[in-house]
């Protein structure tokens, strides 16, 4: 699998290049991994459940996440974020 990024070349113009998908970041992995499921439930409704959201994302790909949820167009769906973050004692 291959993404596009853009960037700038060396004359300061735009360019996409290719990017396999095992030179791609951890966390933009996890981010297509979730990007089916997501998707599903902005269109269809339901819960989507993300252990360790943040864990091995940049936090612009999580923003970017977070903000597909507060979107206009799924708050007309009634779409709700909750971010829990449980610690449980080890004694």
């Amino acid at each position: 699998m291959t993404s596009f990024h853009k960037g700038v070349d060396y004359t300061g113009e735009e360019q996409e290049y290719p990017l396999q998908l095992a030179d791609e970041s951890e966390g933009t992995i996890r981010l297509m991994a979730l990007a089916p499921a997501v998707e599903r439930v902005l269109q269809t409704g339901g819960v989507l459940l993300v252990d360790e959201l943040e864990q091995k994302m940049h936090p612009m790909l999580m923003e970017f996440l977070v903000n597909k949820f507060q979107a206009p167009s799924c708050q007309s769906k009634s779409c709700t974020t909750y971010f829990l973050q449980l610690t449980i004692p080890l004694c």
